[in-house]
C-alpha cells in the first residue's frame, strides 16, 4: 500500500513561508531629524567661517565661492538662516517647538529674496540688467529677479513691486493688518526722532522711573504678556485715569472705591465704545486727563496650544500600531457577532430582516436593520408579500436587550431619511470626544458664523456642529452627572477660542458658585459672573434693558438686525459696533424657585424678541419639570439638548417625546435642532479643567491686574481687577453692599400705605419668603422707618417722614427703650421739649 502525503493546511503553509528579514539598521525618525539639524548647524558655522575669511581649505573655499556667485553679498546672511533652520529642527525633534504657521517662514524667505534684489540693484545702479561679477551685489539670484521685474514692469514699476513685496513680507512675518503695520512703523519713526530728547530728560531726572510715551504701542511679534515695567501700559479693556494735581493723597489704610455717579443712558447718546479698548470713567468724572491708551488688536489663541488633540499612548510606533490593529479586529468581531444575534432573534419571533450596515460611534453602535417580507393572505384569498411592520420590531426591544446582554437599547424606527430601522446598542467602552477634534474638522470650519459651536460626534463618528445665531436659543437639561455642565463649558470654551471680546460677550449666572466662576477675569464677560441671589433677576432685567436700547439704535439707523446695523456703522466715527451677547444660566430651577414670575417674564421677552439684537440664551437645568421649563419658555426654545434623565415624563417635557431616559450618561445626549423635529443622538465634547485654565489664562493676559505698588485707578487698591462696564456705563463697586435689597423701595411704600409693618405683610404683598421679608424689616428698622419688634403678634409701628423737612416724625406708640435707640440715631436733633410732648401723648 502506498501512503498518501498529508495535505498541507493553511497554518502549515504560513509556517513554511519565510519571514521577512528584520532590517539590520533601524533608526527612529526623531534621531534622523536631530542628525540633520546638527549637520545644518555645522554647515552654518562653516559658511560663516568662509564668508568672513576666518578659515580656508579646498572644500570650504569651493563652497564659499559657489555661495558668493549665487547669493553675492547675501552670503553674509545665509549663516543666520541656516542656524535658525538647525535650531528649529532640534526643537522639533524634542517636541518643544511653537506654532509658527506657514506665513512666517514664507515671509522670511520673501524678505531674503527681496534683499538680494535690492543688493544687486545698488551694486549696478548704472545698468541693473548687467550680469554681476564673481562676488558682487545679490549674485545670480538678485540679477535674475531684477531682470524679471524690469522686463515685466519697467524700472519704476519694479521699484513699486519691491515696496509692495516688502509690505507683504512684513504682514506675513508679523501676522498683523496693513493699517496696524503702518501705524507701528510711524510709531517707530517717532520714537527714533524723539529718542535724543527722551535721553536728555531721563538724564535730568534720574530718580523718575515712570516715563510716559504717547502714541502707538511698540512692535510686538508674540502674544502680549503682562507688563514688567514700573509704569505698564493700560489693559485692553481699561484706561488708567491719573488723578488731577489737586487730588488728595491716598490714605495709608486700604482705600475704597468712590461711589460712581449713576446716570441713565438714552438712545441719543452712544454707549461706550467696545472693542480692543474701552474707556473707563471712575466716579463719573471725565475732567481728568487720561493717560495714553494702547490700541491693541485682539488675537485669537492657537487651538493646538490650548486644547489637547489626543491622549498619547505609551510605547513605540510599532507597538501602538499593533495595539490599534488588534483593537480594530476585536471591534469588527464584536460587530459581526451582534449583527448575527440581532438577525437570529428577529427571525425567532417570525420577523425576517437583514442587518445591512453598522455605524460605530464613540458611545453606541447603530445597526441598520432592513425589514423583510412575509406571506400574508389578502381579502381575495390569495397570498401576498407584505413588508414587516416597523412596530413589530420596536416591540421586541426587551428581547433584544436580553439576547445581546446590553441595556438600555434604543430603537429608532425608522432612521430619518432612510428605509432602515436603527437599533442602537451601547459599546463596551465609551470613547472621549475632544473639543479640538470637532473644532479642527472641515464641517466646523465651513460654518462662517461667529457663533458656531461644537456639540460632539454622531453615531457614525461624524462631527456635529451648529450655529447659535440660527437656533437662536438653546435649552439644556439632564440629571446630575449626565454631562450637562461639561457641555456648557465646552460651548463657552469653543466661543472663547474662536471669537474676540469685540465680537462676542457673555453674561453668566451661576447659582452653584463652582461651575462658571472660573471664567471671571476674561475680557469677554460683560460683568462678573453673577452668583448672588438678589442680583440674578436684576441681571436678566438688565439684559432686557440692553435689548430695548439696541432696538432704539436700530430704529435710528433703519436696521433690521445686528448684522445690518454693524455694517452701517462700521466706518463711522463716534458710533458703537455692537457685539453679540450670550446669556448663560447654569441652573434655571434655582431662579424659578426664587422669583418665578420675574424670571419667566424676562426669559420669555428675550427669547421672543432678542434674536434680531444679537442676544442669545443658553439655559441649563437638572430638574426639567413643568414648573421650571414652563410651556411659555419651552415654546420659544426650538433647539434643545437632553442628557440622561430619570423618567420618561422628564424626557417628554424637554423633547416632547420619550427616549432621553434610555441614554447612558457621561455626555450621551439627544439633540433637537431648530430646523428639524427629528432627534440626533451624539456624544458630547469633553473639555478638561487644564484646557479651561490655559484658555482663561490666555485671555487674562490681555487685561492683567495692576502690579504691586500701583493702584489701577484712583480709589482702587493694589492688584485689584477692574471688570467690564455694566449696563448703564458706570464701573461696578468692588464689593456689593450686603445691606441693600432690590425690593426695599417697594417695602417702604407698602408699610407707609398700610400704616403698620410686619414680616407677614411683606410676604403677602411682595410674594417672597419669610427670610427675605425679615431681612427687609431689619433694613426698615435700621433706616428709622419702623420701630423695634415688641413681640410676635404686636407688629411694628410705622415711623413716617415729614414731607416738608424729610425728617422722621415723632414715633407714636414706641416703647421707652426704642425711644433712646432712635434718639441716638434718627432723632438726634430733637430737643427735650419734643420728647416731653411725646411722653404726654
Amino acid at each position: 500500500m502506498t501512503s498518501r502525503k498529508p495535505r498541507a493546511t493553511a497554518k502549515s503553509k504560513e509556517k513554511e513561508q519565510p519571514k521577512p528579514a528584520k532590517p539590520m539598521f533601524h533608526l527612529d525618525p526623531d534621531r534622523i531629524e536631530e542628525i540633520v539639524a546638527i549637520l545644518v548647524i555645522i554647515l552654518a558655522v562653516f559658511t560663516a567661517l568662509g564668508a568672513f575669511n576666518l578659515s580656508g581649505g579646498f572644500l570650504l573655499s569651493s563652497w564659499t565661492q559657489l555661495l558668493q556667485a549665487i547669493l553675492g553679498w547675501g552670503v553674509y546672511v545665509a549663516p543666520l538662516l541656516l542656524l535658525g533652520l538647525g535650531i528649529w529642527l532640534i526643537l522639533d525633534a524634542l517636541d518643544k517647538t511653537w506654532t509658527l504657521g506657514w506665513e512666517r517662514p514664507l515671509g522670511v524667505g520673501l524678505l531674503y529674496f527681496l534683499l538680494l534684489t535690492v543688493l544687486h540693484w545698488v551694486a549696478r545702479l548704472d545698468n541693473p540688467l548687467q550680469q554681476p561679477g564673481a562676488f558682487q551685489g545679490g549674485g545670480v539670484i538678485g540679477w535674475t529677479l531684477v531682470l524679471i521685474l524690469i522686463n515685466a514692469f519697467g524700472a519704476i514699476g519694479a521699484v513699486l513691486a519691491l515696496i509692495a513685496g516688502v509690505g507683504i513680507a512684513f504682514i506675513l512675518l508679523f501676522n498683523i493688518s496693513l493699517p496696524e503695520f503702518v501705524r507701528r512703523v510711524i510709531y517707530l519713526i517717532r520714537v527714533m526722532l524723539n529718542l535724543p530728547q527722551e535721553v536728555k530728560r531721563f538724564g535730568k531726572k534720574p530718580d523718575d522711573q515712570s516715563i510716559q510715551v504717547s502714541g502707538a504701542p511698540p512692535l510686538s511679534l508674540n502674544r502680549p504678556s503682562p507688563p514688567t515695567q514700573t509704569n505698564p501700559p493700560a489693559s485692553p479693556r481699561t484706561s488708567r485715569v491719573p488723578p488731577p494735581p489737586d487730588y488728595p493723597p491716598l490714605p495709608s489704610t486700604r482705600p475704597t472705591r468712590p461711589e460712581p455717579e449713576w446716570r441713565e443712558e438714552t438712545a441719543d447718546l452712544p454707549a461706550p465704545q467696545r472693542g480692543a479698548v474701552a474707556a473707563r470713567i471712575i466716579g463719573g468724572s471725565t475732567s481728568a486727563t487720561a493717560a495714553p491708551v494702547i490700541q491693541r488688536e485682539w488675537r485669537l489663541p492657537e487651538l493646538k496650544e490650548i486644547f489637547a488633540e489626543e491622549i498619547e499612548s505609551a510605547g513605540t510606533e510599532k507597538e501602538i500600531a499593533e495595539r490599534e490593529s488588534h483593537q480594530v479586529r476585536e471591534v469588527e468581531k464584536m460587530v459581526r457577532e451582534r449583527a448575527r444575534i440581532i438577525k437570529e432573534t428577529l427571525e425567532h419571533f417570525g420577523i425576517p430582516a437583514n442587518v445591512t450596515e453598522a455605524n460605530i460611534g464613540p458611545t453606541i453602535t447603530q445597526f441598520g436593520v432592513e425589514p423583510g417580507f412575509i406571506e400574508q393572505k389578502g381579502p381575495d384569498g390569495r397570498m401576498h408579500r407584505v413588508k414587516v411592520k416597523v412596530s413589530r420590531i420596536s416591540a421586541l426591544q426587551h428581547d433584544l436587550e436580553l439576547a445581546l446582554a446590553a441595556s438600555p437599547i434604543r430603537i429608532e424606527a425608522p432612521v430619518p431619511g432612510r428605509n432602515i430601522v436603527g437599533i442602537e446598542v451601547p459599546n463596551a467602552q465609551i470613547a472621549l470626544v475632544s473639543l479640538y477634534g470637532i473644532m479642527d474638522s472641515e464641517h466646523f470650519r465651513n460654518i462662517k458664523s461667529k457663533l458656531k459651536i461644537a456639540l460632539g460626534q454622531g453615531v457614525a463618528g461624524q462631527p456635529i456642529c451648529d450655529d447659535l445665531a440660527k437656533m437662536p436659543h438653546l435649552l439644556i437639561a439632564g440629571a446630575t452627572g449626565s454631562g450637562k455642565s461639561v457641555c456648557v463649558n465646552a460651548i463657552i470654551a469653543g466661543l472663547l477660542a474662536t471669537t474676540t471680546p469685540a465680537q462676542v460677550q457673555f453674561v453668566m449666572i451661576d447659582p452653584k458658585r463652582v461651575e462658571l466662576v472660573n471664567f471671571n477675569g476674561v475680557p469677554h464677560l460683560r460683568q462678573p459672573v453673577v452668583v448672588e441671589m438678589d442680583k440674578k433677576v436684576a441681571a436678566l432685567q438688565g439684559v432686557v434693558a440692553e435689548m430695548d436700547r439696541r432696538f432704539k439704535l436700530f430704529a435710528q439707523k433703519s436696521a433690521r438686525n445686528i448684522d445690518i446695523y454693524n455694517h452701517m456703522v462700521e466706518d463711522k466715527a463716534n458710533t458703537e459696533k455692537l457685539p453679540y451677547l450670550i446669556i448663560i444660566v447654569d441652573e434655571l430651577a434655582d431662579l424659578m424657585m426664587v422669583s418665578p414670575e420675574e424670571v419667566e417674564k424676562a426669559i420669555t421677552r428675550l427669547a421672543q424678541m432678542a434674536r434680531a439684537t444679537g442676544i442669545h440664551l443658553i439655559l441649563a437645568t437638572q430638574r426639567p419639570s413643568v414648573d421650571v421649563v414652563t410651556p411659555l419658555i419651552k415654546a420659544n426654545f426650538p433647539s434643545r439638548i437632553s442628557f440622561a434623565v430619570t423618567s420618561q415624563v422628564d424626557s417628554r417635557v424637554v423633547l416632547d417625546t420619550p427616549g432621553a431616559e434610555k441614554l447612558l450618561g457621561r455626555g450621551d445626549m439627544l439633540y433637537m435642532a431648530s430646523d428639524s423635529s427629528k432627534l440626533v443622538r451624539l456624544q458630547g465634547c469633553f473639555v478638561s479643567d487644564r484646557e479651561l485654565e490655559k484658555l482663561v489664562a490666555y485671555w487674562k493676559e490681555f487685561a492683567p491686574p495692576a502690579s504691586a505698588g500701583e493702584p489701577s485707578a484712583p480709589g482702587l487698591s493694589e492688584g485689584e481687577y477692574v471688570q467690564e462696564l455694566l449696563w448703564n456705563g458706570a464701573a461696578p463697586k468692588k464689593k456689593a453692599d450686603p445691606t441693600e435689597d432690590d425690593l426695599l423701595p417697594q417695602a417702604i411704600e407698602i408699610v407707609r400705605q398700610s400704616k403698620r409693618a410686619s414680616a407677614s405683610l411683606l410676604q403677602r404683598k411682595l410674594k417672597i419668603g419669610y427670610s427675605r421679608a425679615a431681612r427687609l424689616m431689619e433694613l426698615l428698622e435700621e433706616k428709622g422707618l419702623v420701630s423695634a419688634d415688641e413681640g410676635p403678634t404686636k407688629g411694628r409701628a410705622v415711623l413716617a417722614q415729614d414731607d416738608s423737612t424729610g425728617k422722621p416724625t415723632k414715633p407714636r406708640g414706641v416703647s421707652a427703650s426704642a425711644k433712646r435707640e432712635f434718639a441716638e440715631e434718627e432723632f438726634a436733633d430733637w430737643t427735650d421739649e419734643d420728647w416731653e410732648d411725646l411722653d404726654k401723648e
